[in-house]
């Protein structure tokens, strides 16, 4: 099986990202990419998601960490979402919207995905590199995040 395009960029993206360790924590970012597929039961071209699978890490990533979504399932949510007192209970639904065998479980963040071109989520945590060090402000401990539309 070829690798699709979008997908092999989303993993060379993501592992250049993660190479670094004052971009994002181990396992602490999204990241994501959308392209086209032709569906395998109607032969049609289909819109697909591949995001970073829940818990993977960014410079490790390789296409099996990836979830890959359809689009047009994922979008859909919108009309059965239950708003925001139960917003979690939306995490079991994305599993109706995979495409095709295996790959990584979505992340609870999957939903933000599915508007933008790609996605480009990052949390950065500094800590002390060692306990003599003063330990990082509440300013500098909060999450970076960049959203590429």
């Amino acid at each position: 099986m070829t690798t699709n395009p979008a997908a092999a960029e989303l993993v060379a993206r993501s592992n250049r990202l993660g190479a670094d360790p004052k971009n994002t924590n181990y396992a602490g970012a999204n990241t994501s990419a959308k392209g086209t597929e032709t569906d395998p039961v109607t032969g049609e071209p289909i819109e697909l998601l591949w995001v970073k699978g829940s818990g993977g890490d960014l410079g490790t990533l390789t296409e099996s960490g990836l979830a890959v979504l359809r689009l047009d399932r994922l979008r859909a949510l919108v009309n059965v979402y239950p708003g925001l007192d139960r917003e979690d209970e939306m995490v079991a639904a994305f599993d109706y919207t995979l495409h095709g065998k295996g790959g990584a479980a979505p992340s609870i963040d999957t939903a933000m995905h599915a508007w933008s071109k790609r996605t480009t989520w990052t949390t950065c945590t500094p800590t002390p590199a060692s306990p003599s060090q003063p330990q990082p402000t509440a300013k500098a401990s909060r999450s970076r995040s960049s959203v590429i539309a």
